[in-house]
């Protein structure tokens, strides 16, 4: 995100939304990658931690989907709408 951009409610909801749906199969293929150019064309959105050993064992942590959801729900109930709506106004002071 821009460093200037605001922070609303609307943008929250879009950016989880993108997040709950990323897909992990480009972060599975960067595990069998040989070479570091062909890495710009995936779509790592889901990836949150990556690491290889000098073994060769790689370990990939993805997005806890499962609190995305959770969090999209909150964003969303109408009931909880004005208290996030305070919360992303305190982000930006």
């Amino acid at each position: 995100m821009a460093g200037n951009q605001k922070i609303t409610r609307e943008t929250a909801i879009r950016r989880l939304g993108e997040l709950a749906q990323a897909p992990v199969n480009d972060a599975v293929k960067l595990a069998f990658l040989e070479s570091c150019q062909e890495v710009d064309g995936l779509n790592l959105a889901a990836l949150t931690e990556f690491r290889r050993s000098d073994k060769g064992v790689v370990e990939i942590k993805l997005v806890d989907r499962a609190a995305i959801w959770r969090d999209l729900a909150v964003l969303t109930d109408q009931r909880m709408g004005e208290r996030a709506e305070a919360f992303f106004q305190a982000l930006e002071e």
